[in-house]
């Protein structure tokens, strides 16, 4: 069996890199499209409020996220049990889109 030990410096290195940020801002772009392409239309308000943000977490990581600020955003994404026009089915718009990125 073959011994494997990480260099944690190392591993910081790369998670510090402009390379890394590049391939987390190729994988949100990829998530961004199928999340605008799949997204249920009632008004559109939900597929425009799809935004990228980047930057470095406090330890110097890169990271980038993709949100969606629609008010309703919660609600299409998990749906509802109870509320003033029923039940909604949850879409899963994000997290569908997420695990359809993963390689």
């Amino acid at each position: 069996m073959a011994r494997f030990e990480m260099n944690m410096s190392e591993v910081k290195s790369i998670l510090h890199s402009p390379e890394a940020f590049a391939v987390l801002g190729k994988k949100a772009h990829q998530v961004l499209s199928v999340c605008e392409a799949t997204a249920p239309v009632e008004t559109g308000a939900y597929r425009r409020s799809f935004r990228i943000s980047g930057g470095q977490t406090k330890g110097g990581s890169a990271i980038v996220r993709v949100a969606n600020d629609d008010p309703a955003a919660a609600h299409i994404e998990w749906g509802t049990k109870h509320s003033a026009f029923g039940p909604t089915p949850a879409h899963h718009t994000m997290a569908n889109a997420m695990a359809s990125v993963i390689e």
